[in-house]
């Protein structure tokens, strides 16, 4: 886990997401099925996997986005 700059918990995450984050130079971890408070516990104790792709197949209303 890095210390510092941007760090994303998320229960899922589609491909536009996951594109705008990472190009922001992100790193993006999961935590599926527990309540905030677990999912910071295990991402403070290096416990969450990081993700290299997203974890949705297409992003929900990615259209309604702005994409400039």
């Amino acid at each position: 886990m890095r210390k510092g700059g941007n760090n994303d918990v998320v229960g899922n995450i589609g491909p536009f997401a996951f594109e705008r984050l990472k190009s922001g130079g992100a790193r993006i971890y999961l935590a599926r099925k527990m309540n905030a408070a677990k999912a910071i516990e295990l991402f403070q104790q290096g416990e969450l996997q990081e993700l290299n792709e997203p974890t949705a197949a297409k992003s929900i209303r990615h259209k309604a986005h702005n994409h400039d």
